[in-house]
């Protein structure tokens, strides 16, 4: 008796999960042209190795608390006063620089950014 119910239980498994693997007949639904319509393709990644940004520093200063500055490894910094939305050069192409590896705001003046 007991190998009979086991027998029913495997076939009913069985059974039940073929319809789960065969799933849609139909095939994958297609994608409607008016939704990728408006979308811009842009690279995501990965990255090429000049794109490497080496460290970051958040001015936390009354009166300017979205000021970021950005050390690369090739040797510019870049300061944006918006929390990164858009981005200027304080310095780049510096030839006696050859790479960047720290930067810190100067806590007693936030005009004083050291870079390393």
């Amino acid at each position: 008796m007991r190998n009979r119910l086991l027998l029913a239980i495997s076939f009913l498994l069985s059974i039940a999960g073929g319809a789960l693997l065969r799933g849609d007949a139909q095939g994958p639904a297609a994608v409607d042209p008016a939704l990728l319509g408006n979308l811009a393709w842009r690279s995501i990644g990965p990255a090429n190795t000049g794109g490497r940004i080496d460290d970051f520093a958040v001015a936390r200063v009354p009166g300017r608390p979205d000021a970021i500055y950005v050390a690369t490894a090739s040797g510019g910094v870049f300061k944006s006063t918006n929390q990164g939305t858009s981005w200027t050069p304080v310095f780049d192409r510096v030839d006696a620089m050859m790479s960047i590896g720290d930067i810190a705001v100067a806590p007693s003046n936030p005009d004083v950014v050291w870079v390393g």
